[in-house]
């Protein structure tokens, strides 16, 4: 077993190719992806791209991504840095013995070079072709002296075998839904988020005191580096966008719904159900197994209208972890 530093974005096709074909990676492994960051939020030396690739004698068979940062002394090992999970991205097929072997390969090359160590794997539904094997890397990274930091509540609809998406949702949502497609409301769909997408983003989240992860100029990026992989739904009403939903195609198997914003003078037009059914609607002609809605909780503080919200289109709770551990040598 090799291990290889990787201190670049810019990597070959064969680790991209591996991403791609794994058991549980996507996009936001993807180095490719990541380069979207702009320079001044993640500034070196203070923050270096720290990508760890392992190969046996058959290629790659696992591939981490991470930034090394600085903090009171103290080097500090990031999976993800600037991306929502990270996480050991393994090869499809292998079993508990040969995850074991290479969590152990990993971890001791790790406590080389580091003082602490924070890992966020996705959750289990970006697990391939099994969501139970994620529970693998859960319990080698607690074999391995981690601990919990934190955990965010996903809530995600699963779409597998469902022929009529209306009979997932609950009653009143169905009626609210048949409510909106009365409203004549019409849908666009397209692969980039246009200036008035994002004005209406930036509005929507700052009644909630918060702003977009990411800029215009660098979700402008991201559709350039991936324009396979966005998608936004917009629901117009007399030519205007009164609400929508941007979503990242994570893998063949799930289909994010990052950001959805809507313009609350509208609100009575149900602008977001009908968004959220014509997401649901392409996911499950484009076979996807699940939609990710994205988190629902803040630290421990859970946002039970958003929860309930979600539920009420056919979603189930999943979790992501994060988990933290100092060196041993410490």
């Amino acid at each position: 077993m090799h291990l290889e530093w990787i201190t670049t974005n810019e990597v070959d096709e064969d680790v991209e190719n591996f991403i791609a074909s794994s058991a549980n990676g996507g996009l936001f492994h993807s180095p490719g992806f990541l380069c979207y960051h702009e320079s001044s939020k993640f500034p070196y030396p203070e923050f270096e791209i720290y990508h760890l690739v392992v190969r046996d004698e058959t290629g790659i068979i696992a591939f981490m991504p991470g930034m090394r940062l600085y903090s009171q002394g103290r080097r500090i090992f990031r999976s993800p840095l600037g991306s929502s999970y990270g996480g050991l991205v393994h090869k499809l097929g292998l079993f508990y013995d040969d995850l074991d072997s290479i969590f152990e390969a990993v971890i001791t090359e790790m406590d080389k070079q580091f003082d602490e160590i924070r890992i966020t794997p996705p959750s289990s539904v970006y697990a391939a072709p099994d969501a139970s094997m994620a529970n693998y890397q859960h319990f080698l990274l607690l074999k391995h002296g981690f601990q919990v930091s934190s955990a965010d509540l996903l809530l995600c609809a699963p779409l597998t075998g469902q022929k009529d998406l209306m009979t997932t949702f609950h009653r009143k949502t169905r009626t609210e839904l048949n409510q909106a497609l009365r409203n004549n409301l019409e849908l666009e769909v397209s692969d980039f988020v246009t200036p008035e997408d994002y004005q209406l983003l930036f509005l929507s989240q700052s009644h909630f005191s918060a702003t977009p992860t990411h800029s215009m100029v660098e979700l402008a990026t991201i559709t350039r580096l991936r324009p396979n992989d966005v998608k936004v739904f917009r629901t117009v009403h007399q030519g205007q966008i009164i609400g929508g939903i941007i979503c990242f195609k994570i893998s063949n198997r799930v289909l994010n719904t990052f950001y959805i914003y809507d313009d609350r003078d509208f609100r009575h037009l149900k602008p977001n159900h009908f968004a959220y059914y014509h997401v649901l609607k392409y996911a499950s002609e484009n076979e996807f197994q699940y939609v990710d809605f994205g988190p629902s909780s803040a630290g421990y503080n859970d946002k039970k209208n958003l929860i309930f919200f979600k539920e009420k289109f056919g979603a189930h709770p999943y979790l992501r972890y994060a988990y933290i551990r100092s060196s041993i040598h410490e």
